[in-house]
C-alpha cells in the first residue's frame, strides 16, 4: 500500500458565514418598548444593534444604544424623490441614509420599534440570527414577511412582475441596498405611475426581482411560525406587556405600543378594521388592571364617535 494513502488529508474549509446587523426604526421621542427590543437583539448575538432614528420632528432617545440619525433634509440631500410623508411612504430610505456603505455588517435586518415577541422569554431572535448568519443563507438578499407576487391595485407601480412584503420587518444585504439606492435615484429622474414613486413594500421586492440574481426569502420559510396575519400586521395594537392579547400564534407581533400611543392609535385602528367591540373589551380589562378611568373612557368615546362618523360617511383616513 502506498504510504501516502494513510497520510491525513487537509480539512476542507467551511464556507464562511456573514455578519448580520440589527436596526430598530424609530421616530418617537421615547419608547419604553424600544430599549427592551434592542436588549433582546443584542443578547441574541447580532453583530451590531443600532437605533435608526427619524429625527425630523426632534431627538429620539436611544437608551445607550448607538443611534444613526436621519431626517427628511438628510434624505433629500441624497437626491431622492420626496413625496408627502416621505420616511413612511419610502421606508427603504432609512437604509440609504444610515447604513449604506458601512462595514459593520454584510446584511442588515431592520425592525420597527413596535415589533415584539409574543412570549417575552422566547429565543426567537437567537434562532433568526443563527440562520441569517449561517453559510447556507449567504444568498439571501431580501428577507420579509408575507413576501410574494402582488396583484392588488392599492399601490400603483410600473412593474411587469410586482412583488411585495411587509415592512415592519425587512432585511437587506449590502449589495441589495446599493442596487436599490441606484434604482431610487433613477426613479427620481423619471415619471412614474404614482407621482410619489413606488411604495417601499412594493419597491424593494419588485426591484430586486426585476434586477435578477438576488435571493428573496419569506421569514416563515427561514424560521417557520415567525409571523401570521392575525397577529403581525397593521390591523391592531396591544399595549406593552399585553402581547399575548394578539390573535394567532406567530412568534412575532405587531403593533406593541406604549400605553399613551395605544390609547391614541387604538380607537382609529379598531374602527378602520371593524373591531370596536374588541377594543372596548380591552379597555375594560385595562381599567380592571388600574388604567385611570378617565383615560379609558376618553379612548372609548373616541372609538364610538369615530365609528359613528365612519358609518355615516363610510370612510376613514388613518395616519
Amino acid at each position: 500500500m502506498n504510504e501516502a494513502s494513510n497520510a491525513p488529508r487537509p480539512a476542507r474549509a467551511r464556507p464562511a458565514g456573514r455578519r448580520v446587523g440589527a436596526l430598530i426604526r424609530a421616530y418617537h421621542a421615547d419608547s419604553t418598548h424600544l430599549p427592551v427590543l434592542a436588549a433582546q437583539l443584542a443578547e441574541a448575538g447580532f453583530d451590531a444593534v443600532m437605533i435608526v432614528a427619524d429625527e425630523t420632528r426632534g431627538p429620539v432617545e436611544a437608551h445607550g444604544f448607538p443611534k444613526l440619525s436621519h431626517t427628511t433634509e438628510t434624505v433629500a440631500a441624497l437626491g431622492l424623490r420626496m413625496p408627502p410623508r416621505t420616511l413612511w411612504y419610502c421606508g427603504d430610505y432609512a437604509y440609504y441614509a444610515t447604513v449604506m456603505g458601512r462595514r459593520d455588517a454584510d446584511f442588515w435586518l431592520m425592525i420597527e420599534y413596535d415589533v415584539g415577541l409574543r412570549r417575552p422569554k422566547s429565543r426567537f431572535w437567537q434562532g433568526l440570527y443563527r440562520r441569517l448568519s449561517a453559510p447556507r443563507y449567504r444568498g439571501v438578499d431580501l428577507l420579509s414577511g408575507y413576501l410574494g407576487p402582488y396583484d392588488r391595485p392599492h399601490f400603483r407601480h410600473d412593474y411587469a412582475e410586482p412583488w411585495k412584503g411587509f415592512f415592519a420587518l425587512t432585511g437587506l444585504s449590502a449589495r441589495a441596498i446599493d442596487t436599490l439606492f441606484e434604482a431610487r435615484l433613477r426613479e427620481a429622474r423619471r415619471r412614474t405611475a404614482d407621482p410619489r414613486g413606488a411604495f417601499c413594500e412594493v419597491f424593494i421586492a419588485s426591484e430586486l426581482v426585476a434586477a435578477g440574481g438576488f435571493g428573496l426569502l419569506d421569514i416563515n420559510t427561514l424560521v417557520p411560525g415567525s409571523v401570521d396575519r392575525p397577529g403581525f400586521g397593521p390591523y391592531r395594537a396591544v399595549p406593552v406587556g399585553h402581547e399575548a392579547w394578539m390573535p394567532g400564534s406567530g412568534a412575532l407581533v405587531h403593533r406593541v405600543l406604549d400605553m399613551w400611543e395605544y390609547l391614541s392609535k387604538g380607537p382609529l385602528l379598531a374602527v378602520r378594521y371593524k373591531r370596536v367591540d374588541d377594543f372596548l373589551r380591552e379597555l375594560d380589562q385595562l381599567r380592571a388592571e388600574g388604567l385611570p378611568r378617565e383615560q379609558a373612557d376618553l379612548a372609548a368615546e373616541v372609538a364610538r364617535s369615530e365609528a359613528a362618523r365612519v358609518k355615516a360617511r363610510d370612510t376613514i383616513i388613518l395616519d
